[in-house]
């Protein structure tokens, strides 16, 4: 399993750290000897999750399957307690979405859920319009909608009400009602 590292979500530290990594993979996809050598280890580490995702989690785990899905366009890592980060490179649709670039995104799940973290990421990916009908199909298994006991008989249903909150790198900010704001 992969390491995960110790980071505080508070101030979107968890977000800053995944567009950081993801910054470095842009930055050096051409050999560059004058660029730091932090910037070129991010850039190994990012290359790396995007080239083997079975290497994230193993088969038939949340980081795998999203890291298959999206291919080299996003690198992302479970944490503990319902966390979870990831980047999304550079293309036209983060330009769109008006960053600089590329993003860092952080989920928290306040109960500490890790299945309720994993079902949010595909419906906030679906809300930044950075995913396809296929790539949502491809993640259909982890939306957890129904609750089921240990019979098995399902007992309730998870809503999962999404609100982005206005960072400096994404505008405009959208509530769980799709208001700006």
């Amino acid at each position: 399993m992969a390491a995960t590292f110790l980071l505080p979500l508070c101030h979107s530290r968890l977000a800053n750290t995944y567009s950081l990594f993801v910054e470095a993979a842009d930055t050096c996809e051409e050999p560059n000897p004058s660029l730091p050598q932090q910037t070129h280890t991010m850039s190994r580490i990012v290359n790396a999750m995007v080239a083997y995702p079975e290497m994230l989690a193993g088969e038939n785990h949340f980081c795998t399957s999203l890291g298959r899905t999206f291919g080299n366009h996003l690198a992302s890592r479970l944490g503990a307690d319902g966390c979870y980060g990831f980047g999304i490179r550079a293309s036209e649709q983060t330009e769109y979405l008006g960053a600089r670039g590329f993003i860092g995104v952080a989920v928290k799940v306040e109960d500490g859920s890790v299945e309720i973290a994993c079902a949010v990421v595909p419906k906030l990916l679906e809300r930044l319009q950075m995913s396809t009908v296929g790539m949502r199909e491809k993640l259909r298994n982890y939306r957890c909608s129904e609750r089921s006991n240990t019979a098995e008989v399902v007992t309730g249903k998870a809503h999962h009400p999404l609100v982005l909150l206005k960072t400096p790198t994404l505008s405009p900010a959208l509530d769980s009602r799709g208001h700006s704001g």
